[in-house]
């Protein structure tokens, strides 16, 4: 129960509070406060009804009447929790706040069914506790989160499902053979704002470089960005792109894969005499076109 007073003496130097069950005739308790405020802890006392009343002591000793009887039964408390946003991924932040607990009591978060704490703060006066969540990479699907309050002995768990990251990779859909094509990657995990992610491009099994995801913004984005990569000559047919990403280390690795498939026409070799029509003993001009730059050509 939280009682709130004032007095309108500027020279109040403390409060007298006394209180009793409504089934008692007399007063029995008092309790003497600084503060404009008294939370009376009646955890064990649920549904019985108290009356309060309360004076006050100017710095000089001297006191006013009691004030009205007010009353009040304590409730059982129920705490909520609300998690924002609705829906989030690894390397995103969540701000959880529980409700309904006693004023500053400790708070201790929980993370499914987790003997250990992940952090822990205080219930600030109107009971309300808030932090923030930052979730970690390869953490996934539905989980619980758990409020526990110390002094009530009271928890609420709420359930969140956490969404992953969906890869992919895109390319033109067809090529010629030593053409350069652009390559373009898109949600390969949480990139932090001025930070890098270097993501491997493969064709046809054999790595080809990276593609630079750089995040030049204030806020954390979904890891994105594209490059340039040509087309070995050798190739024909279908031919298979893949990017792929690896953060993290040991057993929180996590690997993100994408593919795609492109289909490359052959390289095109071509051989032209110019001028026409040249007799035994004259000059002509062999042009030979559609192979690798600076490749040797017999």
């Amino acid at each position: 129960v939280r009682l709130n007073y004032s007095s309108a003496d500027a020279d109040v130097g403390s409060y007298a509070i006394q209180y009793k069950q409504n089934s008692s005739e007399v007063f029995e308790f008092t309790y003497y406060i600084n503060d404009k405020f008294y939370l009376h802890d009646l955890k064990s006392s649920i549904g019985i009804l108290y009356d309060y009343r309360v004076k006050a002591i100017d710095k000089a000793g001297n006191e006013s009447p009691y004030s009205d009887v007010a009353s009040a039964a304590p409730l059982p408390i129920k705490p909520t929790l609300t998690i924002v946003p609705d829906a989030a991924r690894p390397g995103q932040s969540l701000t959880l706040t529980a409700s309904g607990f006693m004023p500053g009591e400790s708070i201790y978060w929980y993370l499914d069914d987790s003997d250990w704490t992940f952090t822990s703060c205080n219930a600030d006066e109107e009971g309300v506790a808030i932090i923030n969540y930052s979730i970690p990479s390869g953490v996934t699907g539905a989980h619980r989160f758990k409020a526990y309050g110390w002094s009530s002995e009271t928890a609420v768990i709420k359930t969140y499902t956490i969404n992953d990251y969906v890869p992919k990779v895109t390319a033109p859909a067809t090529a010629k053979a030593g053409d350069t094509i652009a390559v373009s990657v898109e949600d390969f995990g949480w990139i932090e704002p001025d930070s890098h992610k270097y993501i491997e491009i493969y064709i046809n099994g054999i790595y080809q470089g990276n593609i630079d995801a750089y995040n030049n913004t204030a806020e954390g984005n979904p890891a994105a960005g594209s490059g340039s990569f040509q087309i070995p000559y050798t190739l024909s047919g279908p031919v298979e792109i893949k990017a792929e990403y690896t953060e993290g280390w040991g057993e929180s690795a996590r690997t993100y894969t994408a593919l795609t498939a492109i289909n490359v026409q052959p390289a095109a070799v071509s051989l032209n005499v110019t001028p026409a029509g040249r007799h035994s003993g004259q000059q002509v001009t062999l042009t030979a076109e559609g192979f690798k730059p600076d490749e040797y050509v017999y």
